[in-house]
């Protein structure tokens, strides 16, 4: 069975591609471990889109989950304007 590929994974081989080697291998322990700074940074950044309060407008969508069987991808857009069309993606 062929696994899923998850979007954060893509990002972070960007950034240190060796840090998907340490996702798999740490899982949920201390991020410490395989993310840099930027990385965790990020994440902090995250904190009004994860929790839906980057902005209270309804044209402007929040961590929607996505998922493509066609290139068995799966991952979050962080924000999606409606009226622009812009994705701004996440994991």
């Amino acid at each position: 069975m062929e696994e899923t590929i998850l979007i954060s994974y893509l990002n972070d081989f960007i950034f240190c591609p060796v840090s998907i080697y340490f996702h798999k291998l740490y899982g949920n322990l201390d991020k410490s471990l395989y993310q840099e700074a930027v990385q965790i940074n990020g994440t902090y950044a995250h904190k009004a889109i994860d929790t839906h309060k980057y902005s209270t407008r309804k044209d402007i969508l929040q961590g929607i989950d996505i998922y493509s069987e066609e290139f068995k991808i799966q991952g979050k857009i962080d924000i999606f304007d409606v009226k622009k069309r812009n994705t701004y993606w996440k994991e």
